[in-house]
């Protein structure tokens, strides 16, 4: 069984993975605030937010291309989904 300190590591471990290589700034900044963005995010205009973040220097990649409206919106629907899968697992009894 599980204590509370193998939980705590786990989720520790959560974190710092999906901060990892292969994520863009994008990505990463949308899943930290995420709680806050999922009321915004339902049915936006895509292009103005994709704008917002260009102007804070939120970028995809490192290639510094303009952020589009496609690239931004496809990246909320991965955390979205990345999400859901933590929380399955979470509801799985850690998925193991």
């Amino acid at each position: 069984m599980a204590t509370p300190k193998d939980e705590e590591l786990i989720e520790r471990i959560a974190r710092a993975s999906a901060q990892g290589k292969g994520r863009s700034p994008l990505y990463r900044w949308m899943r930290e605030h995420y709680d806050r963005l999922v009321p915004l995010l339902d049915r936006p205009d895509w292009e103005a937010v994709a704008a917002e973040f260009q102007a804070a220097g939120i970028t995809h990649g490192g290639s510094g291309a303009t952020l589009s409206a496609t690239t931004t919106r496809q990246t909320w629907w991965k955390v979205k989904r990345d999400l859901r899968k933590l929380d399955a697992s979470d509801n799985e009894g850690g998925g193991s």
